[in-house]
């Protein structure tokens, strides 16, 4: 209750100072309004007077303004007359001054003229004497100078003589002495000629010897190659059947020891291990020598073979070996070639032959004789124009063609492009032409 109590006194009293703030509040708004109210009519009172003041002031400047173009209006029209009357008293004054001038100029050009045609007329008798005597030393001068030039006309008319006839001579003694040098020239070449053919003939003489000696050596080369070789097939054969044999005896040796024949008693007689049986199978290379070109009389040489096999005893009676059949091989004999002995021939050269793989013809399209309706719609005339002209004339350089045709130089190249591009023109060599038929 106390609190209760408390809190409405003090809610009275905050009421209380409210009401007195609203009243403090709403008499200061009253006081602001009539300050702005009387404010608001010192303002128009003094905007009154302004404006009023304006207008007198207005009308005054107006007034003055008028006043003062009268004033100017009178002052410029007081300038101008008096302007007036001094222009007219200069202009009577300039007026006597010229014409006072034009008096005495015109006395001073009479006294002028006057002393000019005077001092003309006496020139032109001093020039007319002076002509006269000019004309008279042109004269004598072009007089001496004709006789002068017939002078000398006489003079070079009998040196010219003097030179052709020295000239003539001249040309005769040369016609001489290269007439004498022909012979001479002629007989050196005969001689010449004569030795080369005799020099020529003896070299093709001393060939024919040569070459008949080295195909005699050829010969005798081929036939002791050929004996060297078919002894060393016939050694190589009997190799072949010492080593068949061996190998039969290996085979035999093999098949006792493996299977324990009864010949196995000969195996031991033999001594033979069959280690050394398994390792004689395996043959040794032949050995065969390499018999060079001989001199004179050549004997061929032939290794002896060697026993295939060590374990194996070459007194070992063996199966008979088979006897190859040697095909001897025979070789034409070369003869030399036949000499001529007015021209030289040299000898054939054999080589590998070489045949070129085959080459597929490849067409190449050609430019049409005669242009068909689609392609000539598709061309214009001043392709038309230039492509006639190329097939007319065989061909054209590019500055006969702007010539003939009549085209510039970018019409002209355009055209040409284009045609070169359908395959219709070629250039070779700044020519331009027709392309033709080609089949590589």
């Amino acid at each position: 209750m106390i609190l209760n109590a408390e809190w409405q006194a003090q809610r009275q009293q905050r009421q209380q100072v409210t009401a007195q703030r609203q009243q403090a509040v709403q008499a200061n708004l009253d006081r602001v309004r009539q300050e702005l109210r009387a404010q608001a009519t010192e303002t128009r009172h003094g905007l009154g007077q302004f404006r009023d003041q304006l207008l007198q002031d207005g009308e005054q400047s107006k007034r003055l303004r008028l006043e003062s173009r009268l004033q100017l209006q009178q002052e410029t029209q007081a300038f101008l007359d008096s302007a007036r009357e001094q222009r007219q008293t200069q202009a009577t004054d300039v007026a006597q001054q010229l014409a006072a001038f034009a008096q005495s100029l015109q006395q001073q050009t009479t006294q002028f003229l006057a002393a000019a045609h005077a001092e003309r007329s006496h020139l032109a008798q001093r020039l007319t004497q002076d002509l006269q005597r000019f004309h008279l030393n042109l004269s004598d001068e072009v007089s001496r100078l004709r006789q002068g030039f017939h002078t000398l006309l006489e003079e070079m008319g009998e040196d010219t003589e003097a030179r052709r006839l020295d000239v003539h001579h001249r040309l005769h003694v040369i016609h001489q002495q290269r007439v004498l040098s022909h012979m001479r020239t002629t007989e050196a070449l005969m001689t010449f000629v004569e030795t080369l053919r005799l020099n020529v003939h003896d070299l093709l003489q001393q060939m024919t010897i040569d070459r008949q000696d080295q195909a005699v050596e050829v010969q005798q080369t081929l036939s002791h190659h050929r004996a060297t070789r078919h002894a060393n097939v016939q050694s190589l054969f009997e190799n072949l059947a010492v080593f068949r044999d061996q190998l039969q005896k290996q085979r035999a040796n093999l098949r006792a020891i493996v299977w324990d024949d009864a010949s196995d008693s000969s195996n031991v007689e033999s001594g033979v291990e069959p280690d050394q049986v398994v390792q004689s199978v395996v043959p040794r290379p032949l050995v065969v020598s390499v018999v060079s070109p001989p001199p004179a009389s050549p004997q061929p040489t032939v290794v002896p073979p060697k026993p295939l096999t060590p374990g194996i005893p070459a007194t070992i009676a063996a199966i008979p070996a088979i006897k190859p059949v040697v095909a001897e091989v025979k070789s034409a004999p070369i003869k030399p070639a036949p000499i001529e002995s007015a021209s030289i021939k040299p000898a054939p050269i054999k080589s590998a032959s070489i045949k070129p793989a085959p080459i597929e013809s490849v067409p190449v399209k050609s430019a049409p004789t005669e242009l068909a309706p689609s392609e000539l719609d598709e061309i214009t005339d001043v392709e038309k124009q230039v492509y006639n002209h190329l097939q007319q004339f065989q061909g054209a350089r590019l500055v006969e063609i702007e010539a003939v045709v009549g085209l510039n130089r970018f019409q002209a190249v355009d055209a040409l492009r284009s045609l070169m591009k359908r395959g219709w023109v070629m250039q070779r060599d700044r020519i331009y032409s027709i392309q033709e038929d080609i089949t590589l």
